[in-house]
């Protein structure tokens, strides 16, 4: 979020979206609520139709397998965290405290070679885990601490057995007393993570693909 507090008006240009997850394990692992009401609705329906033919049952077993199926399939998405999952929470969880400048725990989601761009991926020179903190603490922490933020949806995508890519639209308001803006300025960011040894995702890179106003960064889709 470097500097997104002072720059920008509201608008919200397009940005390159992340590819889709496979449909199959998205809606099994991920979003298992469309097909487990499917599946409890399909049975319920093949049980009413066959009791109306006189097969008692033969539609109560539909019912039942669609049920156990419908259980199978809601348990199978509460008890398991997909590495997306994990990406999305760690986007969030960094977003929140690089918005609260909260550095020291922000340390701990960076490489050590994690990096800040804007467009075009031109780095600023804002290259080296000590620098983006430090970063982050003079724009939002003493220059233009924020009054609120809003994290829109993330989108993630695995690229690799240990390299990965999340997106997400954020929205930030000063706070009243810097008077930039009346309404919160919105920007995409993309974020490059990299799994460790320890089998924990850190952001190497932080880009800010578009910001409100100022237009997109047309070199980042991939």
């Amino acid at each position: 979020m470097l500097m997104l507090a002072q720059l920008g008006t509201p608008g919200g240009e397009t940005v390159p979206q992340l590819p889709d997850p496979p449909a199959l394990a998205y809606y099994i692992f991920e979003n298992p609520w469309p097909l487990t009401i499917g599946l409890g609705i399909c049975g319920l329906v093949a049980m009413l139709v066959l009791r109306r033919r006189g097969q008692w049952r033969e539609g109560r077993t539909l019912f039942i397998c669609a049920a156990v199926s419908a259980a199978l399939v809601m348990g199978l998405g509460l008890g398991v965290t997909t590495q997306r999952e994990t990406l999305r929470a760690r986007t969030r969880e960094l977003v929140d405290l690089a918005a609260a400048a909260k550095t020291t725990d922000l340390r701990a989601l960076l490489t050590e070679q994690a990096r800040i761009g804007v467009f075009s991926n031109h780095f600023l020179g804002v290259r080296g885990r000590e620098e983006v903190l430090k970063e982050v603490q003079t724009n939002l922490g003493d220059t233009y601490p924020l009054e609120s933020h809003e994290i829109g949806p993330v989108q993630a995508v695995i690229d690799g057995p240990n390299v990965a890519r999340t997106q997400v639209r954020v929205w930030v308001k000063p706070q009243k007393d810097q008077k930039l803006y009346g309404v919160a300025t919105g920007a995409w960011f993309r974020i490059d993570w990299k799994r460790e040894e320890q089998g924990q995702w850190k952001a190497v890179a932080i880009t800010i693909m578009q910001i409100d106003g100022l237009g997109l960064n047309a070199d980042m889709g991939r």
